[in-house]
């Protein structure tokens, strides 16, 4: 089983072709660890291994809103581009749009609404996740979103 010795066996795992997606280190799946510590050429392996794009880590992030928390844009692209769901919500309550926003990513969120995530998009009470957090946003991004509608 991928990982189950501990950490420093998951990339030996991984080239040896084991299953991506069977057990874990810390409780969560190998891809969520790897990009939970900044492994980027691991989670490259495992992407391309056949890792679930949106496993969910330790602290309820899927694997493309952590990639955008970790800052590494090149690797959240990679994620999107491999089938991410751009519209997941974490534990937390936010979106990849809204935490890519708030880095100031904004071909990315232009990206991420062509793949599907929404500027409308509600939590279980109904209210507006976008608008919750646009206090938040640096003011290039409430304009750029303001123009999108």
């Amino acid at each position: 089983m991928l990982g189950q010795i501990g950490p420093h066996l998951l990339e030996a795992d991984a080239q040896r072709g084991a299953d991506p997606n069977c057990g874990g280190i810390d409780g969560m799946p190998a891809l969520p660890w790897a990009l939970s510590r900044g492994r980027r050429e691991l989670a490259q392996e495992l992407v391309a291994a056949g890792a679930r794009i949106d496993a969910i880590d330790q602290h309820g992030f899927p694997s493309l809103m952590r990639a955008i928390i970790r800052g590494d844009q090149t690797l959240a692209a990679e994620l999107l581009a491999s089938g991410a769901k751009p519209e997941a919500v974490s534990s937390q309550g936010t979106t990849a749009l809204i935490e890519a926003a708030s880095r100031g990513w904004l071909p990315f969120c232009d990206e991420l609404l062509k793949a599907g995530a929404q500027l409308n998009q509600r939590d279980q009470a109904g209210q507006n996740l976008f608008a919750l957090r646009l206090a938040d946003l640096p003011p290039v991004a409430v304009e750029f979103f303001s123009a999108r509608g």
